[in-house]
């Protein structure tokens, strides 16, 4: 899983890592399946590290589905236990304090969202605190776009 890391950490400096992934992944469901595996067993190692920082990376620098599917990541390991729901809620509150639109980006893939943004909306604009409670409902009934 170190390697699946730093696998996530070396692509994410290169300028077109989203084109990368998404063209590797749309070659077969195969390549989806390896990519979400890099994905899920790079969030696990770095849940485990308590390495929020490099999450935080990956996610800033990915786009559409992979910041999707990083996201589901990152909630699923939240949910397998307290000690990895501190550091993903720390994730996920550092992402949404850099750029709370990639939040915003990603639940607006989902059905039946619509609520839940103009909720987050609302408390980015009356600068409220978000954190991973307020949208994991929607990982957890809904875990692939559309």
């Amino acid at each position: 899983t170190d390697i699946s890391l730093n696998i996530l950490n070396n692509l994410k400096e290169k300028e077109n890592f989203n084109e990368v992934i998404n063209e590797i992944s749309e070659k077969s469901n195969e390549n989806k399946n390896i990519i979400s595996e890099i994905v899920d067993d790079a969030i696990d190692e770095a849940v485990k590290n308590e390495d929020s920082e490099s999450i935080v990376e990956i996610i800033n620098q990915s786009e559409g589905n992979l910041t999707s599917e990083i996201l589901e990541s990152v909630v699923n390991e939240a949910n397998e236990n307290e000690e990895n729901n501190n550091i993903v809620n720390e994730t996920i509150e550092e992402v949404i304090k850099e750029d709370p639109n990639k939040i915003i980006e990603v639940l607006e893939t989902k059905e039946d969202t619509e609520e839940l943004v103009e909720q987050i909306e609302d408390k980015i604009e009356n600068e409220e605190s978000i954190s991973l409670e307020d949208f994991e409902e929607v990982f957890k009934n809904n875990v692939s776009p559309n």
